[in-house]
């Protein structure tokens, strides 16, 4: 594992070394990131002799859910109480000197290869993280966060002039420089110039969110974007709606958070068949939760003999699926713990004794999957059955995703007056 990662970092390096350096070393880091976020390497590396296990335990203050606000997604909630002051997440940032290289193209034919590559001369939008960066209109660099701070969604400091305000009482955190103790370069780095920023292959710069009042465990995290953001966002959503271009290129998009809502959870999923007459949206696919389990050795046989193991038989079907009544998640935890969501597609919708929707589904191998299972191995399809409408959900294809529509909404967070040093906007 840690001469895959090298050699990974190496290829990203000849790319953008700030980036790579951001990258674990070994697998040991590789786990530490999956589990506590990649800021608790890029910052407890840095002053690991500052390091202090109170301080530490911010890392871990924020955990995502979905957002109790109109149209934002996901959000950031809190893990636990946090006093008025106190730090809630570190914001480390990667600079963008050049904003052209957040720009996004139509694709043309490339006249001397064999090959699809930008039009350069059409810009179709921005790349999504370009909300993740703080920026102004007259500093010409852009600052990128990538800590758990992402999460932290937008809340006017004004009053509430519409119904996405939450509770009214306006954001609950604000944003600094980081302390010393966090980034020991922050000082050091804004006595550079925007040249000598821009010559940098690592990074050094930082912001920390901070409680501007007392938070309770659960509440979600908001900030103030600033007024620039929020006049940007009331005119898109205004143009956006009236632009018959972007209505056409979108009309087929559904939201995969409404498809997977409360409300929406008794709705039958479509089998294979239906789907051939009424199919989901382009943008919309189905996984179920399931683990892998033992090699059936009866299944290969029966798959290598194509008498036995018809993939069209209903009947066939049924004889080698697994039982599927074990696979669910309880609680979050358990979803982790036994298990996780595959592709997955509908074959046979049927009600048990109890009156609930059970299903018969095939089990598709992920894209990503480094330890192939055994059946893919061995080239027969997995069947599960009697798997419970719980088990399944919907999921947006690649490529289909929200930030992928036409005209999607992208800018800057604002930087508030008075925080960058004045040399930067000269």
């Amino acid at each position: 594992y840690n001469v895959i990662i090298r050699l990974i970092k190496r290829g990203i390096y000849a790319v953008d070394p700030a980036v790579s350096k951001l990258l674990p070393n070994t697998r040991h880091e590789l786990l530490t990131m999956y589990r506590y976020g990649i800021t608790s390497l890029t910052l407890t590396n840095r002053v690991a002799q500052q390091f202090d296990a109170s301080e530490a335990s911010c890392l871990d203050h924020l955990e995502r859910r979905e957002s109790e606000l109109k149209w934002a997604g996901n959000g950031a909630f809190a893990t636990r109480n946090l006093t008025e002051g106190s730090v809630v997440a570190p914001m480390p940032f990667l600079h963008i000197f050049d904003r052209d290289n957040v720009n996004m193209y139509s694709e043309v034919q490339s006249e001397s290869e064999d090959m699809v590559v930008p039009n350069m001369e059409d810009i179709i939008g921005k790349q999504l993280n370009l909300n993740y960066c703080f920026g102004r209109s007259k500093l010409p660099i852009l600052l990128c966060s990538y800590s758990s701070a992402q999460m932290v969604n937008h809340q006017s400091a004004k009053a509430c002039a519409d119904d996405n305000c939450l509770n009214g009482a306006g954001p609950n955190v604000g944003y600094r420089w980081a302390s010393p103790l966090w980034d020991g370069t922050n000082a050091e780095w804004r006595n550079k110039s925007i040249i000598e920023i821009q010559e940098q292959t690592s990074r050094g710069l930082s912001f920390e969110l901070y409680a501007l009042r007392n938070i309770t465990v659960g509440e979600e995290i908001t900030m103030d974007y600033g007024d620039e953001w929020d006049e940007a966002w009331r005119k898109h959503v205004v143009e956006w709606s009236l632009n018959s271009d972007n209505a056409n290129a979108n009309a087929a998009y559904t939201s995969v958070v409404e498809m997977n809502s409360d409300d929406n959870t008794h709705v039958p999923v479509k089998t294979k068949v239906e789907r051939e007459s009424d199919p989901y949206p382009a943008n919309i696919g189905t996984v179920c939760f399931y683990w892998v389990g033992p090699p059936m050795q009866k299944k290969i046989e029966a798959w290598r003999n194509t008498n036995d193991f018809d993939i069209d038989s209903a009947k066939s079907i049924r004889k080698y699926a697994q039982n599927g009544k074990k696979f669910y998640p309880d609680s979050p935890a358990d979803e982790e713990k036994l298990g996780e969501y595959w592709p997955c597609e509908v074959y046979f919708r049927d009600i048990n004794r109890k009156g609930e929707e059970i299903y018969t589904v095939r089990i598709f191998a992920k894209s990503d999957t480094s330890d192939p299972p055994w059946w893919l191995t061995e080239n027969v399809p997995e069947f599960v059955q009697f798997l419970p409408r719980k088990s399944i959900r919907f999921v947006n294809l690649p490529n289909h995703s929200e930030q992928f529509l036409r005209g999607a909404f992208r800018h800057p967070i604002g930087i508030r007056d008075g925080l960058l040093p004045a040399h930067w906007l000269e």
